[in-house]
């Protein structure tokens, strides 16, 4: 059997007809590649596991699992990378459709940035075809720019024998936070840009965690993976950081207020106001009208603004 180079990686949950299309997209791509397609179901309630275990039986390169018990995409994606072979990996989404020569592509890119741990490729929001990064032409990509945002989203490819020489995972949180692990990656050496598009990510599919409705819903888990964005920042003392800093606090802020932890909330809006961000001062007046005021002042400003703050 051909060695494995690439080892696709898909968590999903409750996304069967989505899956299905992703699927249909990338399969096609792998026959006769030295690639891999792992795909673990997080205790779906819909049908995924039963047409996972069907479609799939003996089928040699694509490997289904399922966890324990639903804990997020993060924990869903570790079990995928604790039994994959590949030397990189790829994680793409239940709900992407995956464009033609996407694979073929991704590995021609693995052969020529063999000197990076790390590669991006740009994100095309589907159906409206509109690219999501802020970066053009093919770059390196350091932790600072990052961090900083001057990235904007992309598609990570990984070297997973490099991740795993440093015990590096996804975090546990139930609301992703795969940045952090990507940050953490950076810390160490840069990455590379590479100006080609391979996936497109689907906006027409309910409940993103860029969404007004989903934060609303999950403030609690936004803050925790705030609070560790936060803290992965003040390790960095670099004074280019410091809005950054700011936005995050701010961030922090609000969803620790939405989740109706008041103390740790107003705390954080405090922390982002001394790193000079004015908004924190709205925010942390619009705190004392009590917890309901406060959803209904940040669904006016995500409204208006049109923008996560993740």
């Amino acid at each position: 059997m051909t060695e494995v180079l690439l080892s696709i990686v898909v968590a999903t949950y409750n996304r069967l007809p989505e899956l299905q299309t992703m699927l249909d997209s990338l399969i096609p791509q792998v026959e006769n590649q030295p690639v891999e397609i792992l795909i673990t179901d997080d205790r779906s309630t819909d049908e995924t596991w039963p047409w996972l275990q069907t479609r799939f039986a003996g089928v040699q390169n694509v490997h289904p699992f399922r966890t324990k018990n639903n804990s997020g995409p993060g924990p869903a994606r570790n079990l995928c990378l604790d039994a994959a072979k590949g030397e990189y990996f790829l994680p793409i989404d239940s709900d992407f459709i995956v464009m033609e020569f996407a694979v073929e592509n991704v590995l021609a890119a693995i052969e020529h940035y063999r000197s990076h741990s790390l590669l991006f490729f740009p994100c095309v929001q589907y159906p409206s075809m509109r690219r999501v990064g802020k970066l053009q032409g093919n770059r390196e990509i350091c932790y600072e720019q990052f961090v900083m945002e001057q990235v904007g989203e992309v598609i990570p490819v990984a070297n997973l024998r490099w991740l795993k020489s440093r015990q590096l995972s996804y975090p546990s949180f139930r609301a992703g936070g795969e940045g952090l692990l990507w940050g953490s990656m950076l810390a160490e050496q840069p990455g590379f840009f590479i100006d080609q598009t391979i996936v497109l990510y689907r906006t027409d599919i309910a409940n993103r965690i860029c969404t007004l409705d989903y934060q609303l819903a999950h403030p609690g888990e936004l803050a925790a993976i705030t609070d560790a964005v936060v803290a992965m920042l003040a390790r960095t003392p670099s004074s280019a950081l410091r809005s950054t800093r700011a936005r995050k606090y701010l961030a922090a802020g609000a969803y620790h207020l939405l989740a109706g932890n008041m103390r740790a909330g107003r705390e954080r809006l405090l922390s982002s106001l001394s790193l000079g961000c004015l908004p924190a001062l709205a925010a942390l007046g619009a705190s004392f009208a009590g917890r309901n005021i406060f959803r209904r002042v940040f669904a006016f400003y995500r409204t208006r603004l049109s923008k996560a703050y993740l």
